[in-house]
């Protein structure tokens, strides 16, 4: 018999009633850009009372990403390196430790396992005692949120060019992971997603949340169902984190990178310092309700169906769905149905506007470096030296915070 610890009465509190049998390992595989992160917010936020219904929400962060990038071979950004298998090592170690009743692994990362990756995964936390959620959403409304997020680490090419470049020739699977192009469709064919799943877990094992942004608590109300928690009871409201951009700020970031690269930039910089200067700024610099990115014109009926491909897909799966796929069936987002050229104008000017005020924040603060003189800027040829020097500081302050850590773990 289970020993359950921490219970003043010696168990759990009663949970609510679950949807799905019960298995003690529950893994939520994402999909990437389908409210993944507004998810691991609300469980990390609400730690405490997960825990008093017995469910241990596996690492001690909001997204513990490192082990599914690990198991799943998946490279870090710039610096282009898989995370060592020992972080998917750590995690399963937590998870065979665990004494509550119930497991929840999380990261959309898992949406990128190849099947032999999916293979390891169920081997490791044993096929038996898991379960699988796969939280999805129209393609078209996720297909705008993907690019806006490749934005934040440099991309310079407009929704419309990457659109064409992505969904020309269709979408490739059959060498996963050789290109962008296939690790993208990889993680955002949500069919297959499931499909891979299900072929090694089982259907019966799989389950999909089909999300509705016209009712914004269906996703937590019937994850919550899946894991017996009661959504009332989850009290701490988390910040808004990973929000998508509004129109006017993805084209003002676009621009701003393709200035940021044109005058020398690196992108290995790129993160820490200029999507820092960006975030939170844009929108102050407008007053009118933000509109998000629609889908061009001259792609929309791509869009629409691959989004039907999909759809079809999933119910072909033998997954369990719980939403309304008919979703995936509405017309896609094409914003305004027409803009005069007047307004056109008005657009570009306050968009130009705006990264040009980014982009000269950055030059004054030492933040970019061009290249070439610029009119109006000076140059400080002791200012690489110094960022040097702060960035050495901080790797010797970091080994020797990593040190001691390791000196304590050994000292227990």
């Amino acid at each position: 018999m289970r020993r359950w610890i921490g219970y003043p009465n010696g168990v759990p509190e009663q949970p609510a009633p679950r949807a799905v049998p019960p298995f003690d390992r529950i893994i939520h595989i994402g999909a990437p850009k389908c409210g993944s992160t507004a998810l691991q917010t609300l469980w990390h936020s609400n730690r405490t009372e997960l825990e008093k219904a017995g469910v241990h929400y596996v690492g001690n962060r909001t997204h513990w990403l490192n082990p599914a990038k690990a198991v799943s071979g998946v490279k870090q950004r710039i610096v282009d390196v898989t995370p060592p298998i020992s972080k998917w090592e750590e995690l399963t170690r937590e998870v065979d430790a665990t004494t509550q009743r119930l497991a929840l692994i999380s990261s959309e990362w898992y949406a990128s396992a190849p099947k032999e990756s999916v293979e390891r995964i169920v081997r490791d936390l044993d096929r038996d005692r898991m379960h699988a959620v796969l939280v999805v959403r129209p393609i078209a409304k996720t297909l705008p949120s993907a690019w806006q997020q490749i934005l934040k680490f440099g991309h310079r090419k407009s929704f419309s060019q990457w659109l064409e470049e992505y969904i020309v020739d269709g979408y490739p699977l059959d060498q996963a992971g050789e290109s962008r192009k296939q690790r993208f469709w990889l993680k955002h064919r949500y069919d297959e997603v499931a499909k891979r799943w299900a072929e090694v877990l089982g259907p019966n094992r799989v389950t999909v949340i089909v999300a509705d942004d016209r009712n914004k608590p269906f996703v937590v109300d019937t994850f919550s169902s899946i894991l017996g928690l009661d959504p009332a009871k989850l009290t701490v409201i988390p910040p808004k984190t990973n929000p998508s951009l509004s129109k006017f700020e993805a084209e003002v970031l676009l621009r701003v990178n393709q200035q940021y690269a044109e005058l020398g930039g690196s992108l290995i910089n790129y993160k820490k310092l200029v999507w820092r200067t960006f975030d939170g700024f844009v929108n102050h610099l407008q007053e009118k309700v933000s509109e998000r990115t629609p889908i061009p014109e001259k792609s929309v009926k791509d869009v629409e169906r691959m989004s039907l491909l999909i759809a079809n897909g999933l119910r072909e799966s033998g997954v369990r769905v719980i939403g309304n796929l008919e979703l995936f069936s509405e017309p896609a987002d094409r914003g305004k149905v027409a803009i005069s050229a007047r307004e056109l104008e008005q657009e570009e000017v306050k968009v130009r506007s705006a990264a040009s005020m980014i982009v000269a924040v950055m030059i004054t603060t030492g933040i970019l470096q061009p290249n070439k003189p610029m009119l109006g800027f000076s140059i400080d040829p002791t200012l690489f030296k110094n960022q040097i020097a702060a960035q050495l500081r901080r790797a010797v302050y970091t080994i020797r915070i990593t040190r001691n850590k390791m000196r304590n773990r050994k000292s227990r």
